[in-house]
């Protein structure tokens, strides 16, 4: 019989929607009222029901309407009213790809409160998830047994033409591919209800609405599998239109492979690759079931019942190599490693799916002797029994094979996608924006409330052909040495950071190492005060008296590579107003200036041009003149001090 396959899911993976960030961050307290909530997802999602509440120390919390952006990754509302002083728990149920109802909350605070460890994003929970394994199971099932049966059905029709051709008549069997399509028609409108009541069921069918499932991916594929199904079972009900139900059939296949998770990674090829996978599996299953009835059908014509289990079971070698293959693959591409086999749920299952394919190997290797033995093509059969037993056998355990696969594709699939974020989510509350050289790498830090988001970037490569050779990687701490906290960043782009930052109030020491292939690295200290302050007027009094000044002389270092021997000084005095012509922010208008320290001499500031990749820090004497100043730019550092003599400059 069929030697099964060795590895790899029965099915598509799972497309569940993993949480990945959040405005304001979870399990973090933010400073003032937020704006607005914002979840970043690993993938598309559709809303169906309540995508976002909120509930604070007096209750709920009214929110504005819940809307998608970035693709369907964002899912954001607006708060539109202050909240007071506590923590606040965000309770949020999305629609994942492959339609299951995905749900989780968290929590954050406002203002000076703890928020307990245990209320980060965590793990979303699937609703109705009893509900889902079984109607996919049946779905499975009842596409098996049509697909697989009309596969059988071939190879019958083969055999009883050679037995005609010797004079000899066998009957035909018909496959059950109108029942097992009426059950795959009814097991995708359940799910299609189990979508529009949000894990129930018996609230969906109460609320069946066609235009309702259009309306999102999840249920577009639910409508087109019901579809497909029905069509199958009105073609099939008709003996000579029986063969083309195949179209439908594979159909929902295609509806299968296209929902899941393999597909967003793979593209067209993931498609390709689960459709495979999928149609070889159904055939598996349902032809071997299908085979197994003819042959107790023909059981009077022994030689008649060996020949077409002899006839499935060279099918079942082509078989074997598309489901291991394909399985194998997806296996490779679902589980981040080896080690999650055994250390989550996911891969335990798929363990002990495993465990099963491997007694069906057995049973296979089993039936498959006893019909070499039997068969009354030998001089002297061993028995006259069909290997019958051993058979029946390994179909109980592919049904249980179909069952725990059923539960794979209903929970969540660890490491499915990657962690990377698209775009950072959104600041919450106040800004501030600095940057700095480490080594050659230019590193850009934007802090907000509970969030840090760092974006690095290196000098275009020359004559380097290699497209990695500028991907970056960093790392960022946060406190005084040796009390200092290792921040957990993500990516959220090719050369962009986030991660959750508990800024405490006063002075923070914001440690950032960065390092790229091909190129110096090092690490950047920046002093963020929390929360920010900013003054509107101090940039404007300060380009008021450097206009007025008679002369500046400017010390100025420019260097490329921090870890490089320090460059020489070059000095050069000019007047105060033709020195302002040499600096950007003199010109650009109204710019935010962030106060970083203040003291009875001198206030160091941050000011950031953002679209032209220019970030300064200034030191300011009580005069508001500037006394230092240090404009990390692309690819460079340049810091300078000032002096102010008495003489005007010749030129």
């Amino acid at each position: 019989m069929t030697l099964g396959v060795l590895l790899g899911p029965a099915t598509p993976a799972s497309a569940h929607a993993s949480l990945l960030a959040t405005t304001p961050a979870a399990g973090y307290s933010v400073s003032t009222s937020p704006a607005a909530l914002t979840l970043v997802y690993d993938q598309p999602v559709s809303m169906r029901g309540p995508a976002l509440r909120l509930a604070g120390p007096a209750g709920p919390v009214g929110l504005g309407a819940a809307r998608l952006s970035n693709g369907g990754r964002w899912l954001s509302a607006a708060v539109p009213h202050q909240l007071p002083t506590g923590q606040y728990t965000v309770s949020w149920q999305v629609v994942a790809e492959d339609g299951d109802i995905v749900a989780g909350s968290y929590a954050f605070g406002v203002g000076a409160v703890t928020v307990a460890a245990a209320s980060g994003t965590g793990a979303a929970a699937t609703r109705g998830l009893a509900w889902a394994v079984v109607l996919r199971w049946v779905l499975f099932a009842a596409l098996s047994v049509a697909l697989g049966g009309l596969a059988g059905q071939r190879l019958a029709r083969r055999v009883r033409r050679k037995a005609a051709a010797v004079g000899a008549e066998l009957p035909m069997v018909r496959a059950p591919v109108t029942v097992a399509s009426v059950l795959g028609a009814i097991a995708a409108l359940g799910l299609s209800a189990h979508l529009l009541g949000s894990g129930s069921v018996l609230s969906g069918l109460a609320h069946l609405s066609v235009p309702a499932l259009w309306g999102s991916g999840a249920g577009r594929v639910d409508v087109i599998e019901v579809a497909a199904f029905a069509l199958a079972a009105g073609l099939a009900w008709r003996a000579r239109m029986q063969s083309l139900a195949v179209v439908p059939l594979l159909a929902v296949v295609v509806a299968e492979g296209r929902r899941s998770h393999l597909h967003e990674i793979g593209g067209s090829w993931g498609l390709v690759l689960l459709v495979i996978h999928l149609a070889a599996a159904a055939i598996w299953l349902g032809a071997l079931s299908y085979v197994i009835a003819v042959a107790w059908r023909w059981r009077a014509r022994r030689a008649a019942a060996h020949r077409i289990l002899a006839e499935y079971a060279r099918v079942a070698i082509l078989l074997l190599l598309g489901v291991a293959a394909t399985g194998t693959i997806s296996a490779i591409v679902v589980l981040p490693g080896w080690s999650a086999l055994t250390s989550t749920g996911y891969g335990r299952l798929l363990l002990t799916k495993i465990a099963l394919i491997l007694v069906t190997v057995g049973l296979a290797i089993a039936g498959r002797r006893r019909l070499q033995v039997a068969s009354p093509l030998r001089a002297a059969p061993a028995t006259d029994r069909l290997p019958g037993r051993a058979t029946r056998t390994e179909r109980v355990v592919l049904g249980a094979v179909l069952a725990v696969t059923a539960v794979l594709v209903s929970v969540a699939v660890p490491g499915v996608a990657s962690g990377d974020l698209a775009l950072p989510p959104p600041p919450a509350g106040p800004v501030v924006r600095l940057a700095s050289l480490a080594g050659q790498v230019t590193i850009n830090i934007t802090a907000s409330d509970g969030q840090l988001v760092v974006r690095t970037s290196v000098p275009n490569p020359t004559g380097n052909d290699d497209a990695g050779a500028s991907r970056t990687e960093v790392g960022a701490e946060l406190g005084p040495a040796g009390r200092a906290q290792t921040l957990r960043l993500r990516r959220c782009g090719p050369d962009c950071f986030v991660g959750p930052a508990p800024w405490v109030r006063g002075t923070n020491v914001l440690t950032v190492t960065g390092a790229a292939k091909g190129w110096a690295g090092g690490s950047a200290a920046f002093t963020v005060a929390w929360p920010p302050v900013t003054d509107t007027r101090l940039l404007a009094q300060v380009l008021a008296v450097m206009r007025a000044a008679p002369a500046v002389t400017v010390h100025e270092t420019v260097t490329s590579d921090t870890t490089a021997p320090a460059p020489a000084v070059s000095t050069n005095t000019l007047t105060g107003r033709g020195f302002l012509a040499t600096e950007p922010y003199s010109t650009a208008g109204p710019l935010p200036v962030t106060v970083l320290t203040r003291d009875e001499d001198t206030t160091v500031v941050a000011v950031a041009m953002v679209d032209q990749g220019y970030y300064f820090r200034l030191s300011i004497a009580a005069d508001h003149r500037i006394t230092g100043e240090v404009i990390t730019a692309p690819e460079h550092l340049i810091t300078r001090t000032f002096d102010y003599p008495r003489t005007v400059p010749a030129r």
